[in-house]
């Protein structure tokens, strides 16, 4: 029975326009841990950028790098949970 949740349960999902049965509970799962991997890396460089804030007062390269990484990390992450729901990625409660 497709919403469940348990392991095993296989739903129909477009995949570029052909249609594959996707057993949700694994890729459900595994999407899970890389969106909080890379929330846990914005974490990393948020402090980064405040560790080279405090440390270089006259040179902000490190810290603007910093932000360039949390920036892109977070806008993957976002394109993450985008595409995790267009797709099914994400099973739907």
């Amino acid at each position: 029975m497709p919403g469940n949740g348990n392991k095993g349960v296989l739903y129909n999902v477009a995949w570029f326009g052909k249609l594959a049965e996707v057993d949700v509970f694994w890729l459900g799962n595994s999407m899970k841990f890389v969106l909080v991997l890379l929330l846990v890396l914005v974490v990393i460089s948020l402090f980064a950028g405040l560790f080279f804030m405090y440390r270089n007062k006259g040179n902000p390269s490190n810290m603007v790098n910093a932000l360039k990484v949390r920036v892109a990390l977070s806008i993957l992450a976002f394109l993450i949970v985008i595409g995790g729901f267009v797709f099914g990625w994400f099973p739907r409660v």
